[in-house]
């Protein structure tokens, strides 16, 4: 390693490894250097400038990162890649002028730039254009980044056909965007922390919304997604705090894990179509929820889909459901009766644990395994256990855990009750009813 003041190098000098002094105000790179390596300046919250080389070729991910006194960086037409995260949350900086030499620039290079004004782009660069300071590629059918500083409605270009990662990200003054029919796709994180965002129209030529699309849109109140959509990404409206319904049409084959985590005004979900499983944590936190559509199509219900849904009344298992995984129903405390179809053969650990309002539970003939723990414990007002075995399962004795069985009422198949009178669980409970 090699050193030059606060700057640490490579030993051949060509790879600037770090800063060792934070508090750094400017600083002149060396002219040996091709390559400013990972977040070298990362947190560097003094800097206010930076002399890169005609020498340096390329801009490590994260490089100036977190530099928010920053207020200008000169570019030289040596560097042909910019990384990830280069610049981001360079607060200060108000424009950046990319020269034509730049033929790569990572996702998010310039993330929450909040007063990024504008993007300059060289007119002879190859792969990339700005179009009144909006960045674009250079055949205009991707939106690559907006600045953002900018403020109020947007409208997006005819020739777009995809916008892309990260584009809008963290713009938090964006009230209202127009994306026209060309679009198929919206990238991952591309409205992501769009703050003033208050209701967006999915053109009904979009076949896919990326993962964390719509993350923390927290004035988001609607969206519609059209009969297009085959796809919406993980995470893609999760904290959208301010979302009060969603229908997921049928075109719709697959709904990414966390899609509306803690989405806590959404009340009712409609899922229509060909989706097979409802992911982990998918609504997770979704304290207003009341009630949901499963269709058809469903076979696995997967940990954590509907944790701490503390409104939900009434949920409808499909007879398509096979599995229901480990904290699939955890804390719906407004649940009150829950029927486990025939096809159900597993239900997870701590599935419907902490269910405070439930009073019936029917476990279906189907039954072959059950979670070794607490499957239903806490479920403090049960009342009702219908159990569909003619010989009493010993692992239910494990699933009610803190569940006071003296006041509940077992149902059980014609001609069974003996042997569930004399289980050392079951004949704990207060009674024993036969039914059909």
């Amino acid at each position: 390693m090699k050193k030059i003041g606060c700057l640490a190098l490579s030993d051949d000098g060509k790879t600037l490894k770090r800063c060792t002094d934070k508090d750094v105000i400017s600083v002149i790179i060396p002219s040996s250097v091709i390559e400013i390596g990972d977040w070298v300046f990362d947190g560097c919250t003094s800097l206010t400038s930076v002399e890169i080389p005609s020498s340096v070729a390329k801009i490590g991910q994260g490089a100036f990162s977190g530099c928010t006194s920053l207020t200008s960086v000169e570019i030289p037409s040596s560097v042909t890649w910019i990384g990830k995260l280069a610049f981001k949350d360079c607060t200060s900086l108000t424009s950046v002028e990319i020269p034509s030499s730049v033929t790569k620039i990572d996702i998010n290079a310039f993330r929450s730039c909040s007063n990024l004004k504008q993007f300059i782009v060289d007119e002879d660069n190859p792969n990339y254009c700005d179009i009144d300071g909006v960045f674009y590629s250079k055949d205009k059918k991707t939106l690559v980044s907006i600045p953002g500083f900018f403020n109020g409605d947007f409208t997006v270009l005819n020739s777009v056909t995809k916008i892309g990662q990260g584009a809008f990200l963290g713009c938090t003054s964006l009230t209202s965007v127009e994306i026209p029919s060309s679009v198929t796709e919206i990238g991952d994180v591309a409205f992501s922390g769009c703050t003033s965002l208050t209701s967006v129209e999915i053109p009904s030529s979009v076949t896919e919304i990326g993962g964390a699309a719509f993350c923390c849109c927290t004035s988001l109140t609607s969206v519609e997604i059209p009969s297009s959509v085959t796809k919406i990404g993980q995470g893609a409206f999760s904290g959208c705090t301010s979302l009060h319904s969603v229908v997921i049409p049928n075109s719709v084959k697959g709904i990414g894990k966390l899609a509306f985590k803690d989405c806590t005004s959404l009340t009712s979900v409609e899922i229509f179509g060909c989706v097979t499983v409802i992911e982990k944590y998918i609504f997770f936190g979704c304290t207003s929820l009341t009630s949901v559509e499963i269709p058809g199509s469903v076979t696995v219900i997967e940990k954590y889909a509907f944790f701490g849904c503390t409104n939900l009344t009434l949920v409808e298992i499909p007879a398509s459901v096979a599995k229901i995984g480990e904290y699939a129903f955890h804390g719906c405390t407004s649940l009150t009766s829950v029927k486990i179809p025939g096809s159900v053969t597993v239900i997870r650990e701590y599935a419907f644990e902490d269910c405070t309002s439930l009073t019936s539970v029917t476990i279906p003939l189907s039954f072959t395994k059950i979670g070794g723990w607490s499957a239903f414990s806490g479920c403090t007002s049960l009342t009702e256990l219908h159990c569909r075995h003619k010989k009493p399962m010993d692992e239910l004795s494990k699933c009610f855990v803190g569940v006071d069985v003296s006041k509940v009422t077992l149902y059980v198949p014609i001609g069974c009750r003996y042997d569930y009178q004399h289980h050392p669980f079951f004949g704990r409970f207060a009674r024993v009813v036969t039914e059909k």
